[in-house]
């Protein structure tokens, strides 16, 4: 049986999504960073980029890549952020660092390229009263879409309730869940990390609202389904979500002109310094307790976790300065009996 010229070339595109000069390289070095458990999307996203640029400037070999091209593509993305441009060179500079490596090139024309300067972000740390007020926006934004309003309002309440990221509370599928011992495994974690929490009795009513409204709008045909389920049987994608969520924050005046515009990532920061000032408050050993947050939120290390102690300081610095304008320095001396 011969196999059309047309459909071998869709199978070479689903096997090798690359069309440059490069694409054996490129694949190679793709299926190398899975290995490594990084995001299929995102590393895809970026090396199609150069592939197509290769492809529009005609490259032929790796002879004919030196710093002065890998500059000129990226500042062909003239509409992109600098955090953006960044990220395409660290990119690239990744994909020939590799290829030095396999000993395929001597010289990475990527390494010594300064990145764009780019402004250093700041968690928004909400309020709890900014997140009941979202997530009573969320519950009540479109008066006809019922479901898609308690969708949206069950992901915003488990991100911050479990301090879960957007992506793997996207990836959470119904055998996920265990209602009776209260606990949800996170199986597709950042670089490849699986772990089980567990969550409050709140948390538990939640899911079981959630469940049953899901169980009449798509019947279950597979344990295996997601979650979150779309109008197409899929999992929600991420920048759906996102959309939503800079209209529903739109709605409430969160966005302010000149500032950092609080994103769905933020809930997570903010279930992490919420939950430090707990501790502070309960009079806990803070540093003995770190441990045990960076397991729960499923950080590499402890480092990235230690981070949560600077914001939380910081903040509370700001609580006590605002205090003391309030109501002055208060100094407690011997209570007489």
């Amino acid at each position: 049986m011969q196999i059309s010229c047309d459909a071998k070339e869709k199978m070479e595109k689903k096997i090798n999504p690359f069309r440059s000069s490069l694409k054996d390289y490129l694949y190679s070095y793709f299926q190398f960073m899975q290995g490594l458990g990084y995001k299929y999307g995102t590393n895809l996203s970026l090396l199609k980029n150069f592939d197509r640029f290769l492809v529009r400037e005609g490259i032929n070999s790796l002879c004919e890549i030196n710093r002065a091209f890998i500059l000129s593509w990226i500042n062909h993305h003239s509409y992109l952020s600098p955090f953006t441009k960044t990220l395409l060179l660290s990119q690239v500079r990744s994909f020939f660092k590799y290829l030095q490596r396999v000993e395929v090139i001597t010289f990475n024309p990527a390494q010594g390229i300064i990145p764009p300067k780019v402004k250093k972000y700041s968690p928004y740390i909400y309020t709890v009263e900014q997140i009941l007020r979202i997530l009573g926006e969320a519950r009540n934004m479109h008066r006809n879409h019922p479901y898609e309003n308690l969708t949206h309002y069950t992901i915003i309440y488990l991100l911050y309730a479990l301090g879960l990221r957007i992506s793997e509370a996207l990836n959470i599928r119904l055998k996920d869940i265990n209602l009776e011992e209260r606990t949800i495994f996170i199986y597709k974690g950042k670089f490849g990390k699986e772990r089980l929490i567990p969550f409050s009795e709140k948390v538990k009513q939640k899911l079981e609202e959630f469940l049953m409204r899901r169980g009449k709008k798509y019947p279950p045909q597979s344990q295996e389904e997601p979650l979150f389920m779309s109008r197409y049987r899929k999992a929600y994608s991420k920048l759906t979500i996102e959309a939503h969520f800079r209209a529903l924050t739109c709605n409430l005046g969160l966005r302010v002109k000149g500032k950092n515009p609080p994103r769905l990532h933020d809930f997570r920061h903010s279930f992490a310094v919420h939950r430090l000032y707990k501790w502070y408050q309960e009079e806990k050993d803070v540093l003995n307790k770190l441990p045990l947050l960076s397991i729960y939120m499923g950080h590499v290390d402890i480092e990235s976790t230690q981070v949560y102690l600077t914001i939380s300081n910081a903040l509370l610095k700001e609580a006590n300065k605002r205090f003391q304008e309030k109501f002055g320095d208060i100094k407690l001396g011997k209570i007489k009996r």
